[in-house]
């Protein structure tokens, strides 16, 4: 029996995140946002403590809105590597944070900062990598099926199963063919391999359905009515 089924793979977690350009912010056009605001001109003599307040976060509010606004964007959670650690993460930034300075700055100190700072990172990633498979190893040492799939993970080996095309009736022609060359190895028909268990279920089946048909009748015989001839001997009879 076949059946076409359209499943799709699920897609990975998503999460929406808020963010400012904030770097991109001068000074000079933040001056002159803060010119063009309400704050400036505002009466400092006639506002009670709280209005001015209210009018200073209304108004910077207003100016970082314009500035750098306010933007949103999904980005794929992606679960991280057995073998990374907080340490690598910590690395990590800490190279990046190298390299914006000597993309900044263009010296040759910089840039021997950025390349040590690459160098741990690496260093980092391979031992954390090979201590890892070594305890994977030494914990599946006993089992052989996890010890090679390990090793298949490591050499980058995939199994694939395709099943054969050419439709479903063809499929069907092919495992027909199939359990032909089996039979005809073996000696035996494949008709005589399916009486193999086919027949003593069969044969009992039919048993049981005499056995019951056979209890049915002796639950009827015993349960017949009594004559009152019967009744009336077992009454009259001497005690």
């Amino acid at each position: 029996m076949f059946a076409t089924l359209f499943l799709g793979k699920p897609g990975r977690p998503t999460k929406q995140v808020t963010f400012r350009k904030l770097k991109s912010v001068t000074a000079r056009a933040l001056s002159e946002a803060i010119d063009r605001s309400a704050i400036p001109a505002a009466e400092i003599g006639t506002k009670s403590l709280d209005e001015l307040c209210h009018l200073y976060n209304s108004e910077l509010q207003c100016i970082l809105d314009t500035v750098a606004p306010q933007k949103s964007r999904n980005i794929t959670i992606r679960e991280e590597a057995e073998w990374y650690t907080d340490e690598i993460r910590q690395a990590k930034q800490m190279r990046r944070r190298a390299e914006r300075v000597w993309r900044k700055t263009g010296l040759t100190v910089h840039r021997q900062i950025f390349m040590e700072r690459k160098q741990t990172v690496n260093n980092l990633l391979w031992s954390s990598k090979v201590n890892h498979y070594k305890c994977l190893i030494a914990e599946h040492k006993s089992d052989t099926k996890q010890l090679f799939r390990t090793a298949n993970r490591l050499l980058g080996r995939q199994k694939h199963s395709l099943l054969p095309s050419g439709g479903e009736i063809n499929v069907a022609k092919m495992f027909s063919r199939f359990s032909s060359k089996r039979s005809l190895k073996s000696g035996t028909p494949f008709h005589q391999h399916m009486g193999s268990w086919i027949l003593p279920l069969l044969v009992s089946y039919l048993t049981l359905q005499c056995f019951s048909r056979c209890l049915h009748r002796i639950y009827q015989r015993s349960l017949r009515t009594v004559q009152v001839k019967a009744v009336t001997s077992i009454l009259c009879a001497p005690h």
